[in-house]
């Protein structure tokens, strides 16, 4: 289904990628894990086509993908999604009763900080 020949991406003397092979059949579930800085995001920006790679192929179904652009990968099946950490949900709102905090919320999308504490209902 997803099949990568010697992916590199370079930011100056930084490899970020450097030669990465990978195959992923259908159905599969992959993680790629390591440390920051290790070069996760920037594979990932690569396969969905967000940022071109220096060298390498990326085959998808069958078919070279290497040079489209996200938007024509997206329509072929292959796009990306983001990691959504905020606790900014309605649910979790509506669970919040301080009047300071509702005030708050109505004009950012964050938690401020005094409420990451743990208060009592």
């Amino acid at each position: 289904m997803l099949e990568v020949k010697g992916l590199t991406k370079a930011f100056g003397a930084l490899r970020a990628t450097d030669a990465v092979d990978l195959e992923v059949q259908e159905g599969e579930t992959l993680a790629v894990i390591g440390p920051n800085g290790a070069g996760k995001t920037t594979l990932i920006s690569q396969l969905a086509g967000n940022l071109r790679s220096d060298t390498g192929r990326i085959r998808f179904a069958g078919e070279d993908i290497t040079s489209l652009s996200a938007p024509q990968r997206s329509r072929k099946g292959l796009a990306r999604s983001f990691q959504i950490t905020s606790a900014s949900s309605a649910s979790s709102r509506s669970r919040w009763r301080s009047p300071r905090a509702r005030g708050y919320y109505s004009s950012t999308s964050r938690w401020p900080a005094w409420a990451s504490r743990s208060r009592s209902a």
